[in-house]
C-alpha cells in the first residue's frame, strides 16, 4: 500500500510530530522577566535608565529590513491604517487592494472612510496584478496596496514604475513576507511604507503586534522636521513618535491614532529579530 493515502493505511509523509509554534527559549523568558522587574511596562511608564524594548525592537527591525525608520504598532491592521492615513487617505477616496488577501487590507481602508477597490491577482504569484491595478485607477484613487501573500512577492518593479508614472503612491503589506527580498533589497523598502504583522501565525511573531517601516524620508520632509519647531506638538503622530523616539518619522507619516506597542508586546519580536535569518529571495 505504498501508493495509498495515509488515511487509508498508506505511509505518512511525516512520522514525527510537527514543531510547536510559536517558539521561545530562555532568552525570551529572561526578557519578559526584565520587563516585569522594571518600572516600565508601557511606553508611558517611567524609565529606569535602560533602553526600552520598544526602541530596541524599532532599531533592530529597521536594521534587519535595511531601512531607515521603524515604528512598532499594535497590529498589522494598525500598520496599514497608519500608513494609509499618512498618505492622506480619507472619506471619498479609493484604495486599490488585491481581490485575494486578508480582510484587514480592505477594513483598514474602510476604517478611514475610504472605499477599497478590488483588483485581480496574478495567477502565477497570487499577488496584485500591476496591469489590473492600473485599469482600476480613477480620479479618486489615493493609494495602491501591494500585498506579498504567503511570502510571494508582488512585482515591485512594475508597481514602482506605475507609481512614478501616475503619481499614486503604493504601500507594501509585508505581513506574510518577513525577510523576503526583491532584487537587492528587502520587501517593505520599495513602497512609501512597509507594513508588518507579528500576529501568532506570522514568520516573525510576538503573539500580536506590528510595525511600519520606511526606507528613507524625502529630503524636503526631513528639512521641515528639523526646521519646524512645532513638529513635536503640531501633530498627534509627533506626540506618538516622541514617545517612540522617532521625530523625523513622525513628520513624514502623519497621525497613528492607534497606540504603539508596549514593552511586553515587543520583547518577543525583539528576541526573534535578533536571531532571524533571511527568507527566500524572490
Amino acid at each position: 500500500m505504498a501508493d495509498a493515502l495515509a488515511i487509508r493505511g498508506g505511509t505518512p509523509v511525516r512520522a514525527e510530530p510537527w514543531p510547536l509554534w510559536p517558539r521561545s527559549d530562555e532568552r525570551t523568558a529572561a526578557a519578559v522577566t526584565e520587563v516585569l522587574t522594571s518600572t516600565r511596562w508601557a511606553l508611558s511608564g517611567p524609565s529606569d535608565g535602560r533602553v526600552a524594548f520598544e526602541r530596541r525592537f524599532a532599531r533592530d527591525f529597521a536594521d534587519f529590513n535595511e531601512v531607515a525608520h521603524c515604528t512598532p504598532v499594535t497590529s498589522g491592521t494598525a500598520a496599514l491604517t497608519i500608513a494609509l492615513q499618512a498618505l492622506g487617505v480619507g472619506s471619498g477616496d479609493e484604495v486599490i487592494v488585491p481581490g485575494l488577501t486578508w480582510v484587514a487590507c480592505a477594513s483598514a481602508v474602510l476604517h478611514l472612510g475610504a472605499r477599497p477597490v478590488l483588483a485581480d491577482v496574478d495567477s502565477a504569484t497570487l499577488t496584485l496584478d500591476p496591469a489590473h491595478a492600473a485599469e482600476a485607477i480613477t480620479g479618486r484613487t489615493r493609494a495602491i496596496m501591494a500585498v506579498h501573500l504567503a511570502n510571494s512577492v508582488a512585482d515591485l518593479d512594475a508597481f514602482t514604475e506605475l507609481s512614478a508614472r501616475t503619481g499614486i503612491p503604493f504601500i507594501e503589506d509585508c505581513a506574510q513576507a518577513h525577510g523576503a527580498r526583491w532584487r537587492h533589497r528587502r520587501v517593505g523598502g520599495y513602497g512609501r511604507a512597509g507594513c508588518f504583522s507579528m500576529q501568532q501565525s506570522k514568520l516573525l511573531t510576538a503573539g500580536e503586534g506590528g510595525a511600519v517601516v520606511i526606507f528613507s524620508i524625502p529630503e524636503e520632509a526631513a528639512r521641515a522636521a528639523v526646521s519646524d519647531p512645532t513638529v513635536m506638538i503640531g501633530s498627534a503622530l509627533g506626540v506618538f513618535a516622541y514617545v517612540a523616539g522617532h521625530a523625523v518619522f513622525a513628520r513624514y507619516l502623519g497621525f497613528p491614532f492607534i497606540p504603539g506597542a508596549g514593552e511586553l508586546a515587543v520583547i518577543c519580536g525583539a528576541r526573534r529579530t535578533s536571531t532571524a535569518g533571511s527568507a527566500p529571495r524572490s
